[in-house]
């Protein structure tokens, strides 16, 4: 025991030495109300890297600003003055040539009718289809035979396995027991059993006194002994599979059908002749133009007045010309502006800037839930609901970006948790959540409180050990609180990378939970199920794909499914499918004396911490 304290002292005076300076998170409230411009560096369709997101100056984004061209002028010139002399006109008139027209009398006509004639006209012959009445008969098909068989059936077959030799290795432990001892209370040298024990200098006592007796005291005499290497055979489960064997099979003769069948009668073809008749062709009649008579008749021609505008003379006066100044000119393409900044150099950019008080930014982050209602229960702590077998809880935390100052709040330390299934003192599952939520909200309110990062990644870890105890925290945990503090990571952004880190979670998917209009996506998170245990994750992994209520699978990143399995379903999972290597491999490395190193381990942290909080 005193190793074991003299090695979380050493491990305190290492956390109080660090050197933790706190910076204040700045969240999304900094940035509405500033204009910003975003250019997406890595092309990956968003701004959410560093350097990707920036302040306007005046209206410019640094990001893409180029200095304008200044101190332009341009010569500006009055217009010429033209004078102009002109001779008086002068008239002149014009008379067109005389024309000669030919004029006729309007045309007559008449109307010419050959004689009329007479002609045979017959109809066409036409012809009819005669059949006689249709007979009917009956026909039947030929038998067949077919092929009808028993449905399979199924049975197990197993086979034992034998079994598999397990060992801990040898090491050292300490073996200790109680010696017992009378000792004086005066001075501490032994005496008898009950006895009675006098001053050592002469003193008096008062009359019938027998002195002062002696005290019974239990030493813990501990000898440090090697345990040698100890084996045993571990019994395995059989292998099983699934034989099929098919059913038996039988001819069926099945008869032909039967149907009356209408044989149509015997049909010919008759030709009937067209009836004939006379008829009058009247004769064709035309209308015949006669042309009247024309003669030659002689037109004068016109005569006008114009007058010629006397011949004028321009003299052109020269204007007075002066330098004016030009605006700056960009050197961009396509920009015509340009604006002075905070500095005084006059610059202009290509890239849009996007006024946050006008256009604040989108908050499309899904609502986040600190607590899971367990439902109601009754004085025995019964559940009055339905009840579900490894609930998860959907938890996201944020990768780096905007919000964040570029730091990434999903910062995964390892397993820095004890899998309440393997675990030392962890009594159920749902102690890891709790103290982890503790923890989390402990060291958040510290930081709000004026805390340091160190300050407050201590009382966070205090927290956890409080609720779980030493032995269910890691050195990680102060670590992990210590670098997401203070960088716009908040309470779920510390619980989830602890859980994920600990492969307590399913990763889903990334989604955006902050962007600027006009400009894109800015912050993004890692959406994840969340379990009690490693086992509840493993489960749920390779369970759900049995059951059909789990077809649509894990939802979407923003509203992820991650309820637990109901008591039917739970019994309907096939274990014997289900691959839990992973978990038999950590509990089988869970050795005697890897269970007392994770319990120094969380003994030290929690020492240190008690150490942090006094100095």
């Amino acid at each position: 025991m005193h190793q074991w304290r003299q090695k979380a002292l050493a491990i305190a005076w290492m956390l109080v030495c660090m050197a933790a300076s706190a910076v204040e998170a700045q969240g999304m409230q900094e940035w509405q109300g500033q204009t910003v411009c975003g250019i997406d560096h890595n092309f990956d369709g968003d701004y959410d890297g560093e350097g990707e997101i920036a302040v306007c100056d005046n209206g410019v984004c640094p990001l893409t600003a180029q200095a304008c061209i200044t101190n332009r002028v341009r010569q500006v010139c009055d217009p010429d003055e033209q004078i102009t002399t002109c001779a008086p006109d002068e008239t002149i008139e014009e008379c067109e040539p005389d024309v000669v027209t030919r004029q006729c009398d309007p045309d007559t006509t008449r109307r010419e009718c050959d004689p009329d004639t007479r002609r045979r006209v017959c109809d066409p012959d036409t012809r009819r289809r005669v059949c006689d009445p249709d007979t009917t008969r009956r026909e039947c098909d030929p038998p067949t035979t077919r092929q009808e068989c028993d449905p399979p059936t199924t049975r197990r077959e197993c086979t034992p396995q034998p079994p598999r030799e397990e060992c801990t290795p040898a090491h050292w432990d300490y073996i200790c027991h109680d010696e017992e001892s009378w000792r004086c209370p005066l001075d501490g040298r032994r005496c008898q059993p009950h006895a009675f024990c006098h001053n050592v200098d002469g003193g008096e006592f008062d009359q019938g006194s027998r002195g002062y007796a002696c005290v019974r005291l239990v030493e813990e005499i501990c000898t440090r002994t090697r345990i040698p290497r100890q084996c045993r055979n571990v019994p395995q489960p059989d292998v099983c599979r699934t034989v099929t064997v098919p059913g038996q099979c039988r001819t069926v003769t099945v008869p032909g059908a039967c149907r009356t069948v209408t044989v149509p009668g015997r049909c010919r073809w008759e030709t009937v002749p067209g009836q004939c008749r006379w008829e009058t062709v009247p004769g064709q009649c035309r209308t015949v133009i006669v042309p009247g008579p024309c003669r030659d008749v002689t037109v004068p021609g016109a005569c006008t007045t114009r007058t010629v505008p006397g011949e004028c003379v321009q003299e052109t006066i020269p204007g007075e010309c002066r330098d004016e100044p030009l605006p700056d000119a960009c050197p961009i393409a396509g920009v015509d502006q340009c604006h002075m900044g905070a500095d005084g150099v006059s610059r202009c950019s290509d890239t849009l800037c996007v006024d946050t008080g006008r256009t604040p930014i989108e908050d499309i982050q899904r609502e986040r839930h600190y607590y899971v209602d367990d439902g109601a229960r009754d004085a025995s702590g019964e559940c009055l609901n339905d009840i579900q077998v490894f609930t998860g809880r959907g938890m996201d935390c944020q990768r780096p970006g905007l919000l964040t100052l570029f730091r990434n709040c999903c910062k995964n330390r390892g397993e820095i948790l004890r899998d309440s299934s393997g675990g030392v003192g962890m009594a159920t599952g749902a102690t890891v959540v709790s103290a982890l939520f503790a923890g989390a909200e402990a060291a958040t309110s510290a930081l709000l409180g004026g805390a340091t990062a160190s300050g407050a990644a201590s009382a966070g870890t205090a927290a956890m050990a409080a609720v779980a105890g030493p032995a269910a925290i890691g050195a990680g945990v102060y670590l992990l609180f210590t670098e997401l503090l203070g960088f716009g990571c908040d309470a779920q952004d510390m619980e989830t990378a602890a859980l994920d880190g600990s492969g307590m979670c399913h990763f889903i998917n990334t989604y955006c939970v902050a962007r600027i209009p006009f400009i894109g996506c800015v912050q993004k998170a890692r959406s994840y199920c969340c379990f009690n245990s490693k086992l509840g994750r493993i489960i749920h992994q390779q369970g759900r794909a049995q059951l059909r209520a789990f077809n649509e699978g894990w939802g979407e990143p923003k509203d992820p499914i991650c309820r637990g399995f109901t008591p039917a379903e739970f019994q309907a999972l096939n274990f014997a499918d289900m691959d839990l290597s992973e978990y038999y491999d950590e509990l089988a490395a869970q050795t005697e004396a890897q269970m007392l190193d994770a319990f120094e381990e969380g003994l030290e942290a929690y020492i240190s911490i008690g150490r942090e909080t006094e100095g």
